[in-house]
Parts: structure tokens; sequence; C-alpha cells
């Protein structure tokens, strides 16, 4: 009976994830497609993700990953059956970002948190004349030509260090917990140019 009841609570914490991306549908462009996170390469390692679709449903490079919380990352290789994405937690991962208001612009990088070995994102390039309020939703500004506008990153919970006159670097808390995405949705990319990295 015990064993009934934690398999029905996984169940149900499923259930749950999956409605928020069925309710996410309504807001995102109607040419998204649906994957499952086959496994990450180790058990441990958050900053990739094997997806089950590939080139066969129209699967490439520079696809941008979400689900119902906001960004989880970008496809960076695909093959006929599956393909790997970088997630935010990913050095090699960059997206440019804007709080909420369109009031202020940066890049947003993942950072291991004080050294903790524990991942995190910070909202850098802000001008030094911009503050940027704890508790500031922070999205993606559009720009780049890859991850639509108003994906939502995470949250400012507030100065991860200064270069005075120059600029602040705001501490993020991601939207996405990494440890319990099971299903997402691939959203429709423009083709980078020659030669542009996968951000």
């Amino acid at each position: 009976m015990a064993i009934e009841l934690q398999n029905a609570a996984a169940i149900v914490a499923e259930n749950a994830r999956l409605r928020e991306l069925l309710d996410l549908r309504s807001q995102i462009p109607e040419t998204f497609l649906p994957a499952d996170v086959l496994h990450q390469p180790l058990p441990t390692d958050g900053q990739t993700l094997l997806l089950g679709v590939g080139t066969n449903r129209g699967v490439r490079a520079y696809q941008p990953v979400i689900v119902g919380a906001g960004l989880v990352g970008v496809v960076v290789e695909a093959s006929r059956s599956s393909s790997i994405a970088h997630t935010w937690a990913n050095p090699e991962f960059r997206v440019s970002a804007v709080t909420d208001d369109g009031s202020v612009l940066g890049i947003v990088a993942p950072t291991n948190r004080e050294g903790s070995g524990i991942p995190g994102l910070e909202f850098r390039g802000v001008a030094y004349r911009d503050t940027v309020p704890v508790g500031t939703r922070v999205v993606t500004s559009g720009l780049g030509g890859v991850y639509p506008n108003g994906l939502v990153i995470g949250w400012v919970t507030g100065v991860a260090r200064e270069e005075i006159g120059w600029e602040r670097v705001y501490a993020l808390r991601p939207a996405v917990n990494l440890g319990v995405v099971s299903h997402v949705l691939l959203l429709p990319s423009v083709e980078p140019a020659l030669g542009d990295s996968v951000p």
C-alpha cells in the first residue's frame, strides 16, 4: 500500500506538469513540438538533456526548449530519432534578456553560486545607472533570432557583484527546476547566420 501511495504521488506530480504544458499551448506559436526527456547523460548532470524527438519530426539545432514555468534551454544537436539540448545550467548557455517591464536589458548566463557547485543564473551587463529591484521577473528579449520574446527566465534575488561606474550583475532564481523536467515543448527558431555559435 505504501508503494502504491508513493507511485500515486509521482503520477499526480507528472499530471500537474503535463497540465501546465497544456495551459501553455494558448501562449505559444501553433508550430511547437512536444518531447519526452529520455534521460540525462549522467544522473547528476542537469546541463544537457536527451529528448525523444529528432529530425524525423522536424527538430533542428537552435530550437528553444520550454516548459510551463519558463525557459529550459536550446537544442544543439539532432539525430533522426533524438536530440540533445543544452539547459540554462550549461556553461555555454547565453540569452538576451529584459526585465518584465522592458526597462532594463542584459544577458543571462549560468553561474555556480559562491563556488557551491549549485547552478544558478546571473543577469549580466546591466548598466550601473539601472537598478533592478529584488523580485523583478526577467524574460527573453527576442533579440538574436533564437528565443522569442517573453519566455520567463527567472527572478532577481539581489546584486551578485558590481563594477563601480560600469555595470551591475544580478543573481537570478531560475524559473525552471531542471531536476523535475520530464516533458518539454520545442519552439520554432530562426536559422542563425553562418558562423553563429549556439547560445
